[in-house]
């Protein structure tokens, strides 16, 4: 008797370390597309970030809430950490993990520079999660 090999699911994975920027969303624009083209059944996200700007943050919560692979977001490894940005981009995944010894906080939004941001832009952050 003859069996066909069955094929293995494909889980693509990207590496993200540090600051949330043009560049990472960039990267991950392209990881989906691949994903998406190679029809991955899974996109994990490996993030360590303390965060970045909030323009750019949006950029990838639309990306990830856009992708037809489901996109898991793993901050990791080991010490990582998702903060601020990198909390809400953890939050906008399909499923998030953390490896141990990680820590995900400080979403307060906060402009480029840490200052504080007005009333308006504040409720377009939320408006997104």
């Amino acid at each position: 008797m003859v069996q066909a090999q069955v094929d293995m699911p494909l889980v693509l994975v990207l590496t993200a370390d540090g600051p949330v920027s043009p560049a990472m969303a960039e990267y991950l624009s392209r990881g989906i597309r691949l994903a998406e083209q190679r029809q991955a059944e899974l996109l994990v996200f490996q993030l360590n970030t303390p965060g970045g700007a909030v323009d750019t943050m949006t950029d990838i919560v639309e990306l990830i809430r856009a992708s037809q692979v489901p996109v898991v977001v793993f901050v990791a490894p080991r010490g990582a950490i998702a903060g601020s940005a990198g909390t809400v981009i953890t939050l906008a995944g399909h499923a998030a993990a953390m490896s141990p010894e990680t820590s995900i906080g400080a979403a307060s939004p906060v402009g480029a520079q840490g200052e504080d941001i007005g009333e308006t832009m504040e409720a377009k952050v939320k408006e997104i999660l």
